[in-house]
């Protein structure tokens, strides 16, 4: 049985930011993020144990996970996994500051 899916605001903004940066390049790329990550995402409503935990100081996040977006290495999924719940919290490109950002 799947997970309920919550996408937050911040991820869902992230997505959007991440379609239009690689559509800058590539529109069939950004198309192929968007499906890709909309699949990694009902993956994880489908097995949440997929990804891993995220080592990150502050307490609030202590169960956050991450899971790299199928055929988007760079790119991660952090989310929570809450009874029925599946919260995508961010969508963030790997190279980038993820603690700093996370913890804003």
């Amino acid at each position: 049985m799947s997970l309920l899916i919550k996408v937050s605001t911040k991820a869902s903004q992230d997505l959007e930011d991440l379609f239009n940066y690689l559509a800058r390049e590539n529109e069939s790329i950004a198309f192929k993020f968007f499906d890709s990550s909309r699949e990694t995402i009902a993956l994880l409503a489908k097995m949440p144990n997929l990804g891993k935990s995220c080592q990150i100081a502050n307490p609030k996040l202590k169960d956050l996970r991450q899971y790299r977006v199928k055929g988007f290495n760079k790119f991660l999924v952090f989310y929570f996994v809450s009874d029925n719940l599946l919260i995508i919290v961010r969508v963030l490109q790997g190279n980038r500051d993820i603690e700093t950002i996370l913890n804003r």
